[in-house]
């Protein structure tokens, strides 16, 4: 069974077929190196910036970031991933 750590709310253009839908909120079961790994509507967990989540698959150039708003963090891991400076 996955183990959740916190919650996060999307903010930001949506990303790809089943990434993440802007407003809406999602579980987090990893935050390391600035990195969060959202279980996105795929239903599986990936890797996404915790400062600046986009789509991977876009050229970087026209990559439209977005922002997690922090929702449940018991711990106050998420906040302090979210505060690295890792890009």
């Amino acid at each position: 069974m996955t183990k959740i750590i916190g919650r996060v709310k999307y903010i930001g253009t949506d990303i790809g077929f089943d990434g993440m839908v802007n407003g809406k909120e999602y579980d987090v079961e990893w935050a390391e190196y600035g990195n969060y790994g959202v279980i996105d509507e795929s239903g599986e967990s990936y890797l996404y910036n915790a400062k600046r989540p986009a789509n991977c698959m876009q050229k970087y150039a026209d990559v439209e970031f977005g922002r997690f708003e922090i929702i449940s963090d018991p711990s106050g891991l998420l906040k302090r991933e979210l505060l690295k400076n890792v890009s």
